[in-house]
């Protein structure tokens, strides 16, 4: 789940979402993913994750450099939740 091949396929899975839906990325991303829309308390959910992780890979990122751009930190927060739904029960099964 935290393979090279799964980091690569969730970078390709975010650009794509990001490429198709600048507005609701959260929506698009599970849409992609499990072909269909996401309930209310997994938007709240996912929305919470992409905030945490956008505010860690800053913190990350600032350690690193002096100048920062935030929108890196944004599409490193939206492949971690892309790399999360690819590895959800429900993308690798069929009930």
């Amino acid at each position: 789940m935290n393979s090279k091949t799964l980091g690569r396929a969730a970078e390709s899975f975010a650009n794509r979402v990001r490429e198709e839906s600048t507005d609701d990325v959260i929506a698009r991303a599970v849409k992609l993913a499990f072909a269909r829309p996401p309930t209310d308390a997994e938007r709240h959910i996912l929305n919470e994750f992409l905030i945490v992780q956008a505010r860690r890979h800053l913190a990350e990122l600032n350690a690193k450099q002096k100048k920062v751009d935030i929108s890196k930190a944004d599409h490193l927060a939206l492949t971690d939740l892309c790399q999360m739904l690819l590895s959800a029960n429900e993308f690798i099964y069929i009930d």
